[in-house]
């Protein structure tokens, strides 16, 4: 299956014969000044893949460090919180808190945490007197408090880091079926002007074009499907949602840290593709047609399960 890193590093490798051979693809100054906009749509796609890779090491580790926080800190306090509940024989508080307990011990996510920290906040006051009998102190409250803000200002961060991440993905795609019909448009009839003047220039360029023997005509052809998976309620992106095509083996995959999510070279033809996430409710799949050579955005917006009172 390719990826578009190997595409990238593809259209790399096409930009670099050209500028090897600029003196010849020179003689023509439309030809010049097309391998010249090809080149610059690569850079552009090395710089946007750059910038998506390196930050995505960053957003990791802090949320890496948010899901420690969160398990060492909140999970024992919706727990204690649970022993308040059980007290006060408030079953569908129980319910909730044991929702959010087990989400946030198996998935936790700065919106959940901050949710449960406010509704564990706002349960303690109302009960003020019993919680402190099972150990809310004033000390615990402010911590809480203090997380609470913390989450929340997480999950906006994340939440606008998520949107312009978006923004750089929607970009490196229309770059690159943009530079797709550079190639296939103009590039490859360009280079095939030069089979015998240049010989070496056209049988590399015939090599990272992928072009069966015996064959003058490219045959590379990318077709994808891709899009994001999202929270309906907060926006934000559902990392290890998982996407197949219904009843087509070896067609699945899950999103990144961005609730991005990509199937590379699926066959042309009429599809079911079926997202789920642990936490959140079925939703119907989606039908459609994909052709040769099409890279096609399905986008997903998942709501959470609700607790059962």
């Amino acid at each position: 299956m390719k990826t578009k890193k190997n595409r990238i590093e593809k259209l790399k490798k096409i930009a670099q014969l050209f500028n090897e051979y600029q003196s010849t693809l020179a003689v023509v100054s439309h030809d010049a000044a097309r391998v010249a906009a090809f080149s610059a749509h690569v850079n552009e796609l090395q710089r946007l893949e750059s910038e998506l890779i390196v930050p995505l090491q960053v957003i990791i580790q802090q949320r890496v460090a948010l899901n420690t926080r969160i398990k060492e800190e909140i999970v024992p306090v919706l727990s204690r919180a649970m022993s308040l509940s059980g007290m006060l024989n408030d079953v569908t508080m129980t319910n909730t808190l044991g929702f959010f307990y087990k989400g946030l011990r198996s998935k936790p996510t700065a919106a959940m945490a901050s949710h449960a920290a406010k509704m564990v906040l706002d349960f303690v006051e109302q009960h003020a007197t019993e919680a402190a009998g099972v150990g809310f102190d004033a000390a615990g409250i402010a911590a809480l408090s203090q997380l609470a803000d913390d989450t929340e200002g997480m999950r906006d961060h994340a939440h606008q880091r998520g949107s312009l991440r978006r923004v750089d993905r929607s970009k490196m795609q229309r770059l690159l079926s943009e530079v797709t019909v550079m190639l296939r448009g103009e590039l490859d009839w360009m280079v095939e002007k030069h089979k015998s003047t240049a010989p070496v220039l056209y049988e590399r360029y015939r090599m990272l074009r992928q072009v069966k023997k015996g064959s003058g005509t490219p045959t590379e052809v990318f077709t994808e499907i891709f899009g994001t998976v999202t929270d309906t309620h907060s926006g934000e992106a559902i990392r290890g949602a998982h996407l197949q095509l219904v009843d087509i083996s070896g067609s699945e995959c899950e999103t990144d840290a961005d609730g991005y999510y990509v199937i590379d070279d699926p066959e042309p033809g009429s599809y079911q593709l079926r997202c789920t996430a642990p936490g959140y409710q079925s939703t119907n799949d989606v039908a459609f047609t994909i052709v040769k050579g099409e890279s096609l955005e399905v986008n997903f917006s998942l709501t959470a399960q609700q607790a059962v009172a």
